[in-house]
């Protein structure tokens, strides 16, 4: 769970930020004022970029990493009543 909140956490950013805008401009407005329509769409626009941001990030690692798994892969067994772990030789 760590490793994947770890590799995905830009999709956060502009999340956190509408937060803190929103945090900031609420005290602001007045409560008997409209909303624009920004304002209206303000999640849309916050999704659309933690999604741009995830699509950048995922391109980001498959550039930067390399691929493929280097070794023989033996998954775990159970042997004398215990449970040997998997290895990757």
């Amino acid at each position: 769970m760590i490793k994947l909140i770890t590799k995905l956490w830009p999709v956060f950013i502009p999340i956190v930020l509408y937060f803190v805008w929103f945090l900031f401009f609420r005290k602001k407005k007045d409560k008997n004022s409209q909303l624009s329509k920004t304002e209206e769409r303000v999640w849309i626009i916050t999704l659309v970029a933690s999604i741009a941001v995830v699509f950048a990030y995922i391109i980001f690692i498959l550039v930067t990493t390399e691929g493929g798994m280097v070794g023989e892969y033996t998954p775990a067994e159970f042997k004398g009543g215990k449970v040997v772990p998997a290895k990757i030789r």
